[in-house]
């Protein structure tokens, strides 16, 4: 037990030393965005653009997972009406993509297409697109004009993608606070919104309880500041709303979609705890019930969740410790649910045997006893927002441990026995 616990403290604390130097050594970004908006000048331009718009559009929550939380484009409307949509966040499958993705290299793209056919694409999704003009004069159209040609070339199109701080929403965000001279950012930063990155997202996460508890389990303390307005604009909404604000402006709709369900009415926190309660009696009926029936359909039930749990802790380790997902790094989720829950299911599938499963149980019991104990002490230290998946694990945990427990006590009480008689 001391063994196994020694090797859990050492795997996090290399995990520590790991996502330190990680993050003191990131990847090289093809084309930093503020870094070239630098080279255009917004301020002076000599073209008359006054029939000219530059519209930002905002794309609601689509169907599939990589639509959840919606998209963001910019749109030059033109006098002879080539309308043109600017959209970033395509990749392409080829040139390594899976195994770069895997290792945390997201190397996505800018493109430019007919507005017709990319609203085209947006109806057939029926998805809700909005749009509102930017408050622009001539020599900032000019300049995000010029700008938006100079990025759509070959050479410039690729960038490196990060969930938060570099997606489709942020490279709109950064053309926008370049083309006000800097006023943009400096308003939207001196807003707190009093909310972490992980609150913004479960909004449009929490309608798909599955994909949210992947997410919120492998993402750790990397996502649990608080942000200013300005970080909060990686949401396409966030954005769309503080543009209007800024701007004294309303959205108009495009297109409505009035079928799809947008957001769960029901929380993550408060699915997981049904899901806690569910577990608690699966776990308790595995190892006390009396009806084999039930025993038997309980151990098979949490056999396939442990399954599910020791592959996707298997997957967060190699985050941790192999990749530049940075979301993962320091994560207290690996201390307790971790691959040795192989072991929980190779016991569930046999049914029998419970003294491995009460004896890690216990180990788990009391991981997550001190880590919460620390996580009162200094909370503005240890801020993961991860007290469902505490929670859950618990109420799996608890029974075996008592099962182990009282297992011990009745061995040594009949060890004892044993003694006096003789």
């Amino acid at each position: 037990m001391k063994k196994i616990l020694f090797l859990l403290v050492s795997v996090f604390l290399l995990q520590a030393v790991l996502a330190a130097s990680f993050s003191s050594m990131p990847l090289d970004n093809p084309f930093p965005s503020e870094e070239n908006l630098l080279k255009f000048d917004f301020s002076n331009g000599d073209k008359d653009l006054g029939e000219y718009k530059i519209n930002l559009i905002t794309i609601d929550t689509g169907d599939e997972v990589y639509t959840y939380f919606g998209h963001t484009s910019l749109e030059v409307v033109t006098p002879d009406q080539n309308d043109v949509f600017f959209d970033y966040g395509f990749f392409s499958f080829d040139d390594g993509f899976y195994l770069n993705f895997a290792f945390g290299r997201l190397y996505y793209m800018v493109a430019a297409s007919p507005s017709f056919l990319r609203m085209a694409g947006f109806d057939n999704e029926k998805r809700t697109v909005r749009t509102v003009e930017l408050k622009l004069d001539d020599a900032q159209k000019e300049g995000i004009i010029n700008f938006l040609n100079y990025n759509i070339q070959q050479e410039n199109q690729t960038y490196l993608y990060h969930y938060y701080n570099d997606n489709c929403a942020t490279r709109v965000r950064d053309i926008i606070n370049a083309a006000s001279g800097g006023q943009f950012k400096a308003w939207a930063k001196n807003i707190q919104t009093g909310i972490t990155k992980r609150d913004a997202a479960a909004k449009y996460l929490d309608k798909d309880l599955f994909f949210s508890f992947i997410i919120n389990y492998l993402e750790g303390p990397y996502v649990d500041e608080p942000m200013d307005l300005y970080q909060a604009m990686y949401l396409p909404e966030i954005l769309e709303k503080a543009v209007n604000e800024y701007q004294h402006t309303e959205s108009h709709v495009l297109m409505s979609d009035s079928v799809r369900t947008k957001y769960a009415k029901i929380p993550f926190g408060l699915k997981m705890s049904v899901l806690s309660i569910l577990c608690l009696f699966l776990s308790y009926s595995s190892v006390f019930s009396k009806n084999r029936i039930l025993r038997r359909i309980a151990n098979i039930v949490l056999a396939l969740f442990f399954l599910f749990l020791s592959i996707l802790s298997a997957v967060l380790f190699f985050m941790m410790f192999f990749t530049n997902h940075d979301v993962t790094y320091l994560n207290a989720n690996i201390l307790f649910i971790n691959p040795a829950l192989i072991v929980f299911f190779a016991e569930s599938i046999v049914g029998k045997n419970y003294k491995k499963r009460g004896r890690l149980s216990l180990l788990f019991l009391s991981i997550m006893s001190c880590a919460l104990i620390i996580k009162g002490l200094f909370p503005m230290v240890f801020i993961q927002e991860n007290l469902a998946f505490y929670m859950l694990m618990a109420s799996i945990y608890i029974p075996y441990a008592v099962k182990e427990s009282l297992s011990y006590h009745q061995s040594h009480k009949e060890t004892s026995t044993d003694v006096l008689d003789l």
